[in-house]
């Protein structure tokens, strides 16, 4: 069973389009994994959004709730 770390402080923060249009941002944090083009996997509070972020700022989702959008990430912390 694989685990993941909860979202601290540092991190990422995403900023979202949902289904119905609304805008939201999102923190993320790191796993403590790789994804599967070697860059850290990053991990919403709910578990529900998994990002690979590459140390440029460009982004890939490999989980995210259905119809949900990532449209810019911006880093913290």
């Amino acid at each position: 069973m694989t685990t993941t770390s909860r979202p601290v402080a540092s991190g990422y923060l995403l900023w979202l389009r949902g289904p119905s249009g609304a805008l939201s941002a999102s923190p993320v944090a790191p796993t403590g994994r790789l994804g599967p083009a070697g860059h850290p996997l990053y991990t919403g509070c709910d578990g529900r959004l998994l990002v690979e972020i590459t140390e440029e700022g460009r982004h890939r989702a490999l989980a995210r709730p259905t119809h949900t959008r990532i449209l810019t990430v911006a880093r913290v912390g």
